[in-house]
């Protein structure tokens, strides 16, 4: 059903997206299972940066997960250091299903949210035009999985189109990584 709904999607898409293809990782055939990690315990699995808006200029990641469970958040306006937590084994499993099987990470796009969000304003007249959102990009790396989606300004436009599906997941996503860098010490 989301595939079809993607491929009449991608049949509306405006002349600036004709040629996007929707080439996404798949899903790991995982189900029910744990999610395997790479070997090296320090690899980084799961990557938040966010750029641009009203954000501070810093290149640096807001949250990064390692694959031993350690993770670093940002530092707080004010501190020079990054600060950093630990998950269990199973707490890092939990959020990596929630995220690539519950979420559906791999099949989630930027571009076609953006796509579905232009076919709603053709429909509609609500529009979505920001000067500066700032770009928020999630990025996935696994064994079997590799995968990134970028948003510009995620917040905003899952308040203005709540009804877009993938736009709801990726920030369900967003929250529950804010709330476990909130976490960091």
């Amino acid at each position: 059903m989301l595939q079809a709904r993607r491929q009449v999607l991608m049949l509306g898409l405006s002349a600036s997206l004709a040629g996007y293809t929707a080439a996404h990782s798949p899903v790991p055939a995982t189900l029910g299972q744990a999610l395997a990690l790479p070997a090296d315990p320090d690899a980084v699995v799961l990557r938040w940066h966010s750029t641009g808006g009203m954000l501070p200029t810093v290149d640096a990641a807001v949250l990064l997960i390692q694959a031993n469970g350690v993770f670093s958040a940002r530092a707080r306006p004010g501190d020079l250091r990054r600060r950093t937590g630990q998950l269990s084994a199973q707490a890092l499993q939990d959020l990596l299903v929630w995220i690539v099987e519950q979420q559906g990470f791999a099949r989630l796009s930027g571009e076609a949210m953006l796509a579905e969000i232009r076919l709603i304003s053709e429909r509609s007249g609500r529009l979505f035009r920001l000067m500066d959102g700032g770009e928020s990009s999630f990025e996935i790396g696994l064994p079997g999985l590799q995968h990134r989606v970028s948003f510009e300004a995620l917040d905003a436009a899952f308040v203005r189109f709540p009804e877009v599906a993938d736009l709801r997941r990726l920030h369900a996503i967003k929250q529950r990584l804010l709330n476990l860098a909130n976490t960091a010490r």
